[in-house]
């Protein structure tokens, strides 16, 4: 009886051992992390298969309601010189007459919008200064400087340029650029004599010299 009793304290202790050697084992082994249960970082759960752009793009969409590129549509403008002109719509607008005709529906139920007195030369410059003028600078110094700046390279032109912006600002009611072509203008004759205006603008002389002197002195206050 004391062998039995001694074998089965042997084996006792043996199981202790290998329960005991079973218990550090699973202790020891690393837990298992869920790359999707929590930003270690943030402690928010990451989306699968989101990147990083495709988060800001649903946070910028969560936000706004629409992306940038929902908010930008294209015209399609047919010149005088029959070329058609894409310009982005918010551009176009910046002219009074074709924001009407778009708010009207003037179009016709055609897709291409007809500009028949503004060539497709003169549109092009048009609404690249209306791109420029988006921003309008409101008191900001920095932008109304640049905008300044853009204006006086921009209206430096030969004349036969300057003729098509002017026409066509006016034709299309772009107003701010309609005021700096009508302000060249005026720079270019000021201080000028007649015959000298005549010869930058290429005016033929078409009074005879007795016409001439009665309307000089019809108008005497000018010459003052």
């Amino acid at each position: 009886m004391a062998a039995v009793t001694e074998t089965e304290s042997v084996e006792k202790k043996k199981n202790r051992l290998m329960n005991s050697s079973e218990e550090e084992v699973a202790v020891e082994k690393p837990p298992v992390i869920n790359p999707m249960s929590e930003d270690d970082s943030a402690g928010a759960a990451i989306p699968v298969g989101n990147s990083l752009s495709d988060q800001v793009m649903a946070a910028a969409i969560s936000e706004t309601g629409e992306t940038e590129e929902s908010e930008k549509k294209n015209l399609r403008l047919m010149s005088s010189d029959g070329k058609e002109v894409v310009v982005e719509a918010a551009v176009a607008m910046k002219s009074q007459l074709i924001r009407q005709m778009i708010e009207a529906d003037c179009a016709g139920g055609s897709d291409v919008i007809n500009i028949p007195n503004v060539t497709a030369a003169a549109l092009s410059l048009i609404f690249r200064y209306c791109e420029k003028h988006l921003v309008d600078g409101d008191g900001d110094k920095a932008i109304t400087d640049d905008l300044k700046s853009f204006d006086e390279d921009f209206i430096s032109v030969d004349l036969d340029t300057l003729y098509d912006l002017l026409m066509g600002s006016n034709y299309l009611d772009v107003k701010g650029l309609l005021d700096l072509a009508c302000q060249k203008v005026a720079d270019l004759i000021k201080g000028k004599s007649p015959d000298e205006i005549r010869r930058i603008f290429n005016i033929e002389k078409d009074f005879s010299p007795e016409e001439e002197e009665e309307v000089n002195k019809e108008n005497k206050w000018a010459f003052e």
